[in-house]
């Protein structure tokens, strides 16, 4: 099935082979209890048809973060990011509040990313320019507070036209849902500790942020991380995923050990939080700081990780340059890791339904990578009903009359 015919047609299915990847019997020694539970499968690291997959049940049906309010302060002020397949943009409003929109060139009409632009890197593209899959960074208004000429691929003449994007707030992070039945952000974050929205609210300043390219697909990133602040595998830990007995989110929430080259001495004794938004945010939480990360698939084996450091007033600039340079460190560490991971899983060919598969397989001991899996699975599993098979190929579509 060729690519064009999965992304308008998603009803049709997604078959790698033979194998149906929406097939239950697929993900059954993936889906068992912890400690019993397999890894994924290696090619849901590697395989474009499970790449596409994941744009249609993982970052089009639900609440993903895209980026936080600091960054568009101003009027005008815009903020790309391709999610998934779809290019959507944030922008400041003179009355301070924030539109979001899908973008105005679709990739000169496209209503999805061509295959030949999902390279992970900033395309030249000589009909629109619309800088899939690689985004640029936050374009900044004029001085006095009009749209610049970088802004027109995003916006066209008239960004009323445009079409709308569901989106909410959760302290400064900002989240999108490309679903248009959708539930509540607030329905969807009610469980969710207070503490955590406190902790982003007492840390309102954006004091540096640096984006970070990894050689590896997103999930085997996500697990790096977690394996690395992971030190007491039997700890408990408050976590939740949709299923059909409750109507929470997806997150995670657990005590970590944070190295002392990110601490501020005189809090290196404190209970510091990871908070795990699923899919792509992760959270660290100490007295003085958060340390926000937020993961951008830009590729099947290719991630974007765009990291955040947030405070208050009151923490030393200096000291917070040097958190900020450990911070690096650690995730470049943690990258190397998921790399390595990725080069092995490479060379992993073994089909998932072959005799040789089950000999071959991995049991999940990391307890976070684990209750990331079963989201996963549980949203890939999910039906999901389809109104139309027809290509959109205008930005300003807004649906036919029912």
């Amino acid at each position: 099935m060729s690519m064009k015919a999965d992304l308008l047609n998603p009803e049709l299915g997604y078959f790698q082979g033979d194998h149906d990847l929406t097939d239950p019997k697929l993900y059954k020694s993936m889906n068992k209890a912890f400690g019993k539970a397999s890894d994924l499968m290696p090619l849901a690291y590697k395989s474009k048809v499970f790449f596409e997959l994941e744009n249609e049940k993982i970052w089009t049906r639900g609440w993903v973060p895209i980026g936080l309010t600091q960054q568009i302060e101003n009027t005008a002020d815009l903020l790309p990011f391709t999610l998934g397949f779809h290019g959507v943009h944030a922008q400041r409003n003179i009355n301070k509040s924030i539109s979001i929109r899908l973008n105005s060139h679709q990739h000169g009409g496209c209503r999805f990313v061509p295959e030949q632009c999902r390279t992970g890197k900033q395309t030249k593209c000589s009909i629109a320019s619309c800088n899939y899959t690689r985004d640029s960074d936050v374009i900044f208004g004029s001085k006095d507070g009009e749209q610049t000429d970088l802004m027109y691929k995003f916006l066209g003449i008239n960004p009323d036209k445009l079409v709308d994007v569901n989106f909410d707030l959760y302290g400064p992070l900002i989240l999108v849902n490309l679903d248009p039945e959708c539930k509540p952000m607030s329905e969807d974050l009610k469980d969710l500790p207070e503490n955590i929205i406190q902790s982003l609210e007492c840390s309102p300043k954006l004091i540096s942020h640096k984006w970070l390219d990894i050689k590896a697909n997103w999930k085997l990133y996500v697990n790096a991380f977690t394996e690395f602040f992971q030190t007491n595998k039997k700890q408990k830990i408050n976590y939740c995923w949709d299923t059909p007995n409750h109507s929470s989110p997806a997150y995670l929430v657990e005590n970590i050990s944070v190295p002392s080259s990110v601490l501020i001495p005189s809090t290196a004794d404190s209970k510091n939080l990871l908070c795990w938004l699923f899919p792509n945010v992760l959270l660290v939480i100490t007295d003085n700081y958060v340390a926000c990360i937020i993961l951008q698939a830009t590729g099947m084996e290719k991630t974007l990780n765009r990291f955040f450091l947030l405070s208050s007033e009151n923490v030393p600039k200096e000291e917070l340059n040097q958190i900020h340079l450990g911070w690096i460190e650690i995730l470049n560490e943690i990258g190397i890791n998921a790399e390595k991971n990725q080069t092995a899983l490479n060379q992993n060919n073994i089909d998932p339904l072959s005799n040789n598969y089950a000999s071959s397989v991995t049991t999940q001991l990391n307890v976070a990578a684990y209750v990331h899996q079963k989201y996963l699975i549980s949203k890939i599993l999910t039906k999901h009903e389809y109104y139309w098979n027809a290509p959109i190929m205008d930005a300003g579509f807004r649906g036919f009359n029912k």
